[in-house]
């Protein structure tokens, strides 16, 4: 960690081991920046106590909370995980993970572009299939396969990408990736998945896995995964079942 970092506190995390904690964990991890991961329990409904919905009105994780404001002002409180790689790539990163929108104006737009194709598409479609085909009492098969062809397309759309690119946006590794790849690891979970139609894609989620900051994420991911259980009917309910 750098002399810089070693002057900073921790950044407050509020997390679990998902996809959309996983790109701000990454990021944290890349950038060498001190945090401090809090869990939010979500199948015990965590996200909706007063003292979070502080934080995030909309009950979700992941969560942050900077206190190194200068000037004694309030702690920076950010959710939306876009959101937040955004704020850390700009006050952190120096232009590492993000190009100055000034200087490099494509280049920062691509990657914003590329965000955003995974909180507005991929993320959404991948998850919505997940319910579906997993969590869902009663399965329907119109929405399953809705969601299935949708995300296999998206998964052509970044396998074009890649035989253009050694990352999503470019040649060099984004927010863009540190968003992307937590979810569309997946893709060797989902059926009928043909390996040699996704050569560029699979080559990519293997180089990103051998990153430090992504193994770290894998040991807390292993560490919360072999704590977890089948939802009970009341958690069922509290993750599926609230309207407001």
């Amino acid at each position: 960690m750098s002399s810089t970092t070693n002057t900073l506190k921790p950044i407050k995390l509020y997390s679990l081991n998902t996809p959309n904690v996983a790109k701000v964990f990454i990021l944290l991890e890349l950038l060498e920046l001190p945090y401090e991961s809090i869990k939010v329990n979500i199948a015990n409904g965590d996200q909706f106590t007063d003292d979070f919905i502080k934080i995030n009105p909309n009950s979700k994780i992941p969560a942050i909370v900077d206190p190194n404001v200068a000037d004694g002002k309030s702690p920076i409180v950010l959710f939306e995980s876009g959101n937040i790689l955004i704020y850390l790539a700009k006050t952190y990163g120096k232009g590492k993970y993000l190009p100055n929108e000034t200087t490099h104006t494509q280049e920062h737009y691509e990657v914003l572009g590329w965000l955003f194709f995974q909180m507005a598409s991929l993320g959404p479609n991948m998850g919505q299939y997940n319910h579906y085909a997993k969590y869902a009492e009663v399965k329907y098969e119109y929405p399953i396969q809705r969601h299935y062809k949708e995300v296999k397309r998206l998964f052509h759309v970044l396998e074009r990408q890649l035989a253009k690119h050694s990352y999503v946006a470019g040649d060099e590794l984004t927010i863009a990736d540190i968003a992307i790849y937590p979810w569309s690891k997946y893709i060797t979970t989902y059926p009928d998945i043909a390996e040699q139609d996704f050569p560029k894609l699979l080559e990519y989620h293997e180089r990103l896995a051998q990153l430090p900051a992504v193994q770290a994420y894998k040991k807390y991911d292993d560490e919360l995964t072999a704590q977890r259980t089948a939802f009970t009917a009341e958690q069922r309910k509290i993750l599926f079942g609230r309207d407001k």
